[in-house]
């Protein structure tokens, strides 16, 4: 079955010879039929004519016998001649006269029909010789060979000795048909086959007594039948001259035979022992033949037009399965939301740019960050929507030899000729800023990140595979610094290789006990403590001890871990915070950092409360700090999200403010009552005037719309009484504390503040 879905002609052409094969079978069995019915036929006529003959010259021996007693024994001519009249009106259209003869020849008396007959004496005349001669021998009826005694026409004679009681030969009774009349008896039946012969053949001498063909003025009954032709019609009849005539009397036979001119007769012969005849039937093969040709024709013709109809309909089936097999083809090597090319047509593809002139050439990766959100929080259709615009962004910022393909998800490779590293990050960088532009859906406007890495053929890898993990390495670095284009190096592998040990032992960390909280205290500007950031650790024997969580939370945001890990984070921390307070009966702030695709995800309001309510704390007492990266998805939803936690009485932190470019349009949307200055403008704050001028800009940003400032990563006094001076609200960094485990936060507190 596959083959001929494979190959449909296959089954074409497997119909086509089993119609040839029916049509020749159609052939055979109609030309079977049709001689089996020619023979049949042909047997019946003759059967038929045998039967009428027969019966016709019985019943004229019997009529002549009697009569011909009667005649005999007349002594006036007279009177002979009236009962012949008589004799011959009968049926005078058949019968052309009768005659008596005496056993010398001499004429005794003749019908009224035959008085015009020149020859008064039988034995001089050549035609009538031969069977008043025979007759005379015979007690049976004898016929004789056609002639014309009167202008009158031709006729068929016929002859029976009249004897005494003693057996003592008396005279001749003749008598005659008209050859014409007796003729059209066979050529009038409806039942004759077109242009058939009919032949009555003397057996004696060959002479033809009657043939339908030919008419009674031809030559053609003057001589007797060719003795090569007949002995064609015997060896046709399989003649044996030890069984003789026996075997065909009254028997039809049928054969087949060639005449004189080597044309092929069909014919059906039948022998009357009595009366030493022939009764033969023949036709032409080639009529027969043509009768065959005209049903075959019929066949053929039905053959020809259902072939030409199978042919267009397997053709119609072939051009469909043709189209089908093409649309297959291309959604087999096309993303169908996209239209774009899919891996299977960048591997075939890959392997002729490989090829010169595009021997060095550079393949892009395009990752976009956190698509995930968008299809959790508004949906597939949304997300197919914003897979489209890209698309088409990217289509639209290509050069003329470069070509995209989607390789599934939100994962985009552009590959194009490689002419300077210079020129591929200029393009690299233009096309991240246009798929980075605000996508508007539905009446949301929103903005996605994206990142690029870029592999070059050779240098980084020899076949595609080498190429795309090169290619997804340096993403991957261009995520974790933030870059939005990064070309591979070698270095980059390490860095890969331990993001997949990372990746795989973190899935087990959570249940291995591997996870835990540090707390960091927070102070006022007097130095007051006034809570704590929760921060995450995790330790791992196999990973040489402590993975730092720079190096471990991008892999989890990577790997979809980060909506298990921040539960976990959650819960621990509201947990172990809620046992501190209870114990030190005092009330302080717990910072929580949420990631992008925990915050994302779904439920998480509803989650994150039940968590609160199950550890007692105050609302008022939780802050969750956000960072701008989390703005890239739907900003509309972000906003109304963080809007209902806010008006749950929980407090906004907006964390790493002004490292983003959209810092100071967010606060305008955001109920946000936290501002944490970046520890990259607390570190440079003592040297660079910059870093001093953004922190001034910040803390006065804060101060005019009465939001608390919260300066982290301070490292010594300078930084603590520069960020005092500039009007800072709160400080956090190993100058006043490090971070602390739970029972070390326990001494903290019992010695700074209990105390």
């Amino acid at each position: 079955m596959a083959l001929f879905k494979r190959n449909i002609w296959l089954i074409y052409y497997i119909l086509l010879g089993c119609t040839v094969l029916l049509l020749g079978g159609a052939s055979v069995t109609q030309w079977q039929d049709m001689e089996d019915t020619y023979r049949l036929r042909q047997t019946n006529l003759i059967d038929q004519w045998y039967g009428n003959l027969n019966s016709l010259m019985l019943q004229q021996e019997t009529i002549m016998d009697v009569l011909g007693q009667r005649v005999a024994a007349m002594d006036d001519p007279l009177k002979m001649t009236r009962q012949l009249d008589r004799l011959e009106s009968m049926n005078p259209e058949l019968f052309s006269g009768f005659g008596l003869t005496w056993p010398s020849g001499e004429i005794a008396a003749i019908s009224s029909g035959l008085k015009e007959a020149l020859v008064l004496n039988l034995t001089q005349l050549n035609a009538a010789r031969d069977s008043f001669l025979y007759s005379m021998t015979q007690d049976k009826m004898v016929l004789g060979r056609p002639y014309a005694p009167t202008s009158a026409g031709v006729v068929l004679p016929f002859r029976k000795a009249i004897r005494d009681n003693d057996g003592k030969l008396i005279a001749i009774m003749s008598g005659s048909f008209w050859l014409d009349t007796f003729r059209k008896t066979f050529t009038c039946d409806p039942g004759l086959p077109e242009c058939a012969d009919i032949k009555i053949i003397r057996s004696r001498d060959r002479y033809p007594l009657v043939d339908s063909s030919k008419s009674s003025s031809s030559d053609y009954y003057n001589y007797a039948m060719n003795e090569s032709e007949y002995q064609r019609l015997l060896a046709a009849l399989n003649w044996d001259a030890e069984q003789g005539y026996k075997p065909y009397a009254g028997k039809p036979y049928s054969y087949l035979r060639r005449d004189r001119n080597d044309n092929s007769l069909m014919g059906i012969a039948i022998y009357d022992e009595r009366y030493e005849y022939w009764l033969v039937l023949e036709v032409e093969e080639s009529r027969f033949l043509a009768e065959v040709r005209r049903n075959v024709l019929i066949y053929m013709s039905a053959f020809i037009v259902f072939n030409i109809c199978l042919f267009l309909l397997f053709r119609m089936i072939h051009s469909t399965e043709e189209k089908r097999r093409q649309e297959l083809l291309y959604q087999a090597n096309h993303d169908t939301l996209t239209g774009l090319p899919n891996r299977n047509n960048l591997q075939q593809i890959y392997d002729r740019w490989r090829e010169p002139p595009n021997h060095s050439l550079a393949l892009q990766f395009i990752d976009m960050n956190n698509f995930k959100g968008v299809n959790d929080s508004f949906g597939h259709e949304c997300g197919d929507r914003v897979l489209k615009e890209i698309a088409r962004r990217i289509r639209k910022s290509l050069n003329e030899d470069d070509l995209v393909f989607r390789l599934g998800g939100d994962e985009f490779v552009v590959i194009s000729p490689f002419v300077n590293e210079k020129t591929t990050l200029e393009n690299g960088r233009h096309l991240i800023a246009e798929v980075t532009d605000t996508y508007s859906v539905d009446g949301r406007h929103f903005m996605l990140g994206a990142s690029m890495g870029i592999a070059r053929f050779p240098e980084d890898g020899r076949n595609l595979d080498q190429l795309l993990r090169s290619a997804d390495i340096s993403m991957y670095e261009a995520k974790r610094q933030r870059m939005p284009v990064c070309f591979f190096e070698d270095r980059m592998q390490d860095t890969y290789l331990r993001n997949i040990a990372i990746e795989h032992l973190l899935r087990t960390a959570v249940i291995n006990n591997e996870i835990y909280m540090m707390y960091q205290p927070q102070v006022d500007s007097t130095g007051k403590f006034i809570g704590v950031e929760c921060l995450v650790r995790w330790e791992n024997e196999t990973m040489g001890g402590r993975v730092p969580p720079d190096q471990f939370i991008p892999v989890a945001e990577q790997a979809g871990l980060m909506p298990e890990l921040g539960t976990f984070i959650l819960q621990r921390s509201l947990q172990e915070m809620a046992a501190i307070q209870n114990e030190t009966a005092l009330e302080f702030s717990v910072s929580v950092n949420i990631s992008v695709r925990q915050f994302l995800h779904e439920g998480f309001l509803s989650s994150l409360l039940q968590e609160i309510n199950r550890s007692g704390m105050k609302h008022v007492l939780i802050v969750l700090e956000i960072t701008e990266s989390i703005f890239i998805e739907d900003m509309q939803q972000i906003v109304e999200l963080i809007t209902a936690i806010h008006e749950k009485g929980i407090r906004i932190s907006m964390d790493d403010f002004g490292t983003g470019y959209s810092s100071l349009s967010l606060l305008h949307k955001l109920p946000v009552d936290e501002l944490k200055i970046d520890r990259s403008f607390v570190e440079q704050i003592l040297d660079d005037i910059n870093a001093q001028q953004m922190v001034q800009s910040i803390i006065a940003i804060g101060r005019n719309r009465s939001i608390t400032l919260l300066a982290e990563g301070v490292e010594s006094e300078e930084q603590a009484q520069m960020l005092r001076d500039y009007g800072c609200d709160s400080f956090q960094g190993y100058y006043f504390a490090r971070p602390l485990l739970i029972d070390e936060l326990r001494d903290y507190l019992q010695d700074k503040v209990l105390s």
